[in-house]
């Protein structure tokens, strides 16, 4: 995937010299974010049979998987609060150099206590990175070119699934050490983001002036927040679950786990690209309503499958889903809330979708083990439709007050 310049999502007019860089070093830091769990999920079976002494190892396992979900949804309040107090800049190259640091620690600890622990600092180095990249890009671009950039921004971190995940199943094949060797590479991004990132000057004029006079939208945001913690838990059974559906069906291989979740992450990435064409004709709400509608169908599928090929099918429908809800998310958000307030609204976003992920294995082990896992995933499907449902109506009833009012 090539790296766009920030010249090609036309910044705002009050930054002239923008860096081409500029945009291309912000994907890179948001590509992070998704290795920062589902890269090691072809190699949770091995893992299960590293540990399989230890009581209570299926939960805990998984946990190694979503636990940095948890730290995320605690930190990133603070961090977007202290990211709009200090700056954002500093913030990333921080959060840059501890994410190497934790994230490389599977490498060498052995105990499955320790390496959850290392895994928790993770998601505190992901609760940097985040929310202060998403609240740079509102920064820096604006009106439809911020539509693209937040479509761009999703598509980039859907992208780094279609790398890092069939390369976690490849190293998975050798060890379950392996995937935590990818948590390194990013090193090189340290140099990058200390000479191109840079803060938005504080007084500079802004196309959003009426808007950043307004006060903090609660409600909104709480909205905003619920959708994504709902979506989030419920795509995220994909990598909790689906290796381990996969071997049910006779397909063991972590590599084959792996590349299904590149497909499911490709087609995000396809369809994240594309947002500003789908934003153009409907509103964030009727694409979230949308989003819900094909994460389920792609849950019947995979609930019926009986084979990897079937079960990839029903991928094909949750990717689009995925890369379709949350660039939606972050422009209904960040199109209402004051620059002061970014970071703020973006960490609570944020706090909702990796609590999302922190929940998804805790809600769907226990009906994974009451009526097995195809059942659980048909189970997702229904509350999907359902919340798609609940969406709909609200949409549906604000537009019959409009036309009343």
């Amino acid at each position: 995937m090539t790296l766009p310049a920030a010249a090609d999502v036309d910044p705002a007019p009050a930054e002239p010299a923008l860096s081409r860089l500029l945009l291309p070093v912000i994907l890179l830091v948001s590509s992070l974010t998704v290795m920062a769990s589902a890269t090691i999920a072809p190699s949770l079976p091995g893992l299960v049979d590293h540990y399989r002494d230890v009581p209570g190892v299926d939960t805990l396992v998984r946990l190694v998987l979503t636990i940095p979900g948890l730290a995320i949804a605690v930190a990133a309040p603070f961090a977007g609060w202290i990211a709009d107090r200090f700056g954002r800049k500093r913030i990333i190259i921080a959060s840059i150099f501890l994410y190497v640091l934790a994230g490389g620690a599977g490498l060498v600890l052995d105990s499955l206590g320790a390496l959850i622990l290392s895994r928790l600092v993770l998601g505190l180095a992901v609760a940097g990175l985040l929310p202060t990249a998403t609240a740079l890009i509102a920064d820096f671009w604006h009106g439809p070119a911020r539509d693209r950039a937040f479509g761009i921004q999703a598509a980039f971190m859907a992208g780094g699934g279609v790398v890092f995940l069939p390369l976690g199943g490849f190293l998975a094949e050798f060890s379950w050490r392996g995937p935590f060797f990818v948590y390194v590479l990013p090193v090189v991004l340290i140099p990058l983001a200390i000479a191109v990132l840079r803060d938005a000057p504080r007084n500079a004029p802004s196309q959003d002036a009426a808007l950043d006079a307004g006060p903090f939208p609660t409600a909104l945001t709480a909205g905003v927040s619920t959708v994504a913690f709902v979506g989030m838990a419920l795509f995220y059974t994909l990598p909790v679950q689906l290796p381990f559906l996969l071997r049910e069906l006779g397909e063991p291989s972590p590599w084959l786990a792996g590349a299904g979740l590149a497909v499911n992450t490709a087609l995000s990435a396809v369809a994240s690209l594309n947002f500003r064409r789908v934003r153009a004709r409907f509103g964030s709400e009727t694409i979230l309503v949308a989003a819900f509608v094909l994460i389920a169908a792609g849950f019947m599928v995979v609930a019926v499958s009986t084979s990897l090929a079937t079960a990839v099918v029903g991928l094909v429908f949750c990717g689009p889903g995925l890369g379709l809800m949350f660039p939606a998310l972050s422009t209904w958000l960040m199109g209402s809330v004051p620059a002061r307030y970014r970071g703020r609204a973006t960490g609570a976003m944020t706090t909702a979708v990796f609590m999302g992920q922190f929940l998804s294995p805790v809600a769907s082990q226990p009906v994974a083990d009451a009526i097995g896992l195809k059942g659980m995933f048909m189970a997702g499907a229904t509350v999907s439709l359902l919340f798609a449902a609940g969406l709909l109506t609200v949409l549906l009833v604000r537009r019959e007050r409009g036309r009343s009012a």
